[in-house]
């Protein structure tokens, strides 16, 4: 392969590789992140239930803490779909 072609293949890859990579890692990340919290949610909920709360006291715990996090992010409060 000459110098030229060289440069091209590796334009093209660039161009096109970077971008899909790019996407299929964060696509990849979002997701673990998210099977990460649930994962963190249930521990939560199993050990308040072992410790003998209430079903309206963990809801009031992690409808706290969503509301916590929506404040850290800047978002605006979301209706909790637990009542």
């Amino acid at each position: 392969m000459s110098d030229g072609a060289i440069v091209g293949v590796a334009t093209v890859v660039c161009l096109f590789g970077g971008p899909c990579l790019w996407g299929i890692v964060s696509s990849y990340m979002t997701e673990w992140r998210k099977a990460r919290v649930a994962e963190q949610a249930a521990v939560l909920k199993r050990d308040m239930i072992e410790r003998g709360f209430t079903a309206d006291e963990i809801v009031r715990v992690i409808d706290a803490g969503a509301e916590l996090e929506d404040k850290i992010a800047g978002k605006s409060p979301q209706p909790s779909g637990h009542r």
